[in-house]
């Protein structure tokens, strides 16, 4: 395959691709604004469940999850 015929094919896929990605933007928005938001909140979750004692018992994943999620909306209302 020549180079010219492996270019067009470049530049039809990616026009393709972007139009996908235009007619479901709503959708690729709510993936990308997910990713966001569980990069950052693994961080919390770790934080949550590694550090946080109270005497001898430490916080599992369930518990972490919920307030992870109550700080993002505590922060998202304030």
């Amino acid at each position: 395959m020549n180079y010219l015929k492996r270019n067009w094919l470049v530049v039809v896929g990616v026009i393709i691709l972007l139009s996908l990605c235009w007619y479901f933007s709503d959708i690729v928005t709510y993936l990308l604004l997910a990713w966001v938001m569980s990069m950052l909140g693994k961080p919390i979750m770790t934080f949550l469940r590694k550090r946080v004692r109270l005497g001898n018992w430490k916080m599992g994943s369930t518990t972490a999850a919920i307030l992870t999620i109550l700080t993002f909306y505590l922060a998202f209302l304030s």
